[in-house]
């Protein structure tokens, strides 16, 4: 943890970090930096960086209910912030070279959109980008050429004011569904109707609006081999896990999987050679948040085709809040006898310590949050390592390490 100590700004609630020339200045870094409670509020960013170059969709272009926006940006920007109309729909993150995409979730109604784009980083922002493109109605998932499993979900979009669109699949009369008032239609397979079988097969929808019919779409499709399809494997259904599961699966044939998290894009992981593939968060991601969560995989194939897996639900445990250590400090210089001391908390948990990834002790938090260890040896002169984990009936904590001396004798 860094904290910055100086004079108040204008601002309140902003502290002015020294800088080389010992002059401070208050920048979003120091800021954050400063801000160890997280409870500050944003200061103003400069406008910094270039707009960000949106690709896909182009301006004044047509596409389809299922909307994917691709761009990049200068070096330096971390994400972007996408909207419209003042609507924030997603916040992407950029990779190593600033690229950045983002597929909605959900269909984009039939009509005129208008989106910005706006680069970010703590250094600054950009003036936001914009597109301009209409979407046409018709059957958004599955795309032409897309291979998808027998369960697949069907949806799109119909001109406003359809009250019904009738699907037929290879020639023959499949289901009718309900036109919703923004335009959006779908069906997810009733469990009286067989999944379809695996190959190829074309879709053909028609909009009924009173007593006329109009040819909306056609698609062709493949619906992947059962042995084919995603599968998630761990966790298993019902499990109860704690805030930084792994997740893992099988895609035979795909070339990447991304992740469903509550119907929302969360990761995106290439499948091995042997069509497996595994999420682990990394450490800038944040935890999980405690109840029910439904994970959804989506094999992504080289020929374009997509395959959605069957969802499972598991739960993540409420886990109790990090242990700091107040003494030794980091960096710090000690006796050989070196008592630690710091806080936890509550009084329902305990501190795990361990030295040097060896463990040490186990020890009681006092109610006003408080812990203490006593020294149990001499301890060696050098660098140690201590780490420490609240226990508790939750769970266990992430870990927290800190690093000091100890004087030679």
């Amino acid at each position: 943890m860094t904290v910055y100590v100086g004079d108040l700004t204008t601002t309140p609630g902003l502290l002015t970090p020294p800088t080389a020339d010992g002059t401070g200045t208050t920048t979003p870094s120091a800021w954050r930096a400063a801000n160890v409670t997280g409870d500050l509020p944003w200061p103003d960013v400069p406008v910094v960086h270039a707009p960000p170059v949106i690709d896909t969709p182009t301006d004044r272009s047509r596409t389809g209910a299922k909307v994917r926006f691709i761009g990049r940006c200068e070096p330096g920007v971390e994400r972007v912030l996408i909207e419209e109309n003042g609507r924030r729909l997603k916040e992407a993150w950029t990779d190593s070279e600033g690229h950045w995409k983002y597929t909605a979730s959900e269909e984009w109604s039939p009509g005129t959109h208008r989106i910005t784009v706006e680069a970010r980083s703590m250094a600054g922002k950009s003036h936001p980008a914009s597109v301009e493109f209409e979407v046409l109605p018709g059957v958004a998932v599955p795309a032409p050429g897309e291979t998808v499993n027998g369960d697949v979900r069907i949806s799109g979009t119909a001109p406003v004011g359809s009250t019904q669109v009738v699907l037929h699949l290879d020639g023959e009369p499949y289901a009718q569904v309900k036109v919703g008032s923004n335009g959006r239609w779908w069906l997810r397979r009733p469990d009286d109707m067989p999944p379809m079988t695996a190959g190829r097969h074309l879709l053909t929808a028609t909009t009924v609006t009173g007593s006329i019919k109009t040819p909306l779409s056609e698609v062709a499709f493949n619906v992947a081999d059962t042995d084919t399809a995603p599968r998630i494997r761990v966790p298993a259904p019902g499990a109860i896990v704690g805030p930084r599961p792994v997740v893992y699966g099988t895609a035979p044939g795909a070339a990447s999987v991304r992740l469903l998290v509550n119907g929302t894009d969360y990761a995106q992981v290439r499948v091995g050679k042997s069509g497996s593939w595994w999420l682990r968060l990394k450490r800038e991601l944040a935890d999980w948040q405690p109840g029910t969560h439904r994970v959804t995989a989506v094999a992504q194939y080289g020929d374009g085709g997509t395959a959605e897996s069957v969802p499972i639900d598991f739960t993540v445990r409420a886990t109790p809040g990090t242990a700091s250590l107040e003494s030794p400090a980091s960096g710090s210089v000690v006796g050989s006898w070196p008592r630690l001391h710091g806080r936890g908390p509550d009084a329902s948990n305990r501190i795990r310590i361990l030295r040097n990834g060896v463990p040490y002790d186990e020890v009681a938090i006092a109610p006003d949050g408080s812990w203490n260890c006593e020294a149990q040896e001499n301890w060696p002169p050098g660098r140690h390592e201590v780490t420490l984990t609240v226990i508790g009936p939750g769970g266990s904590s992430e870990p927290f390490r800190v690093e000091f001396q100890v004087a030679h004798h």
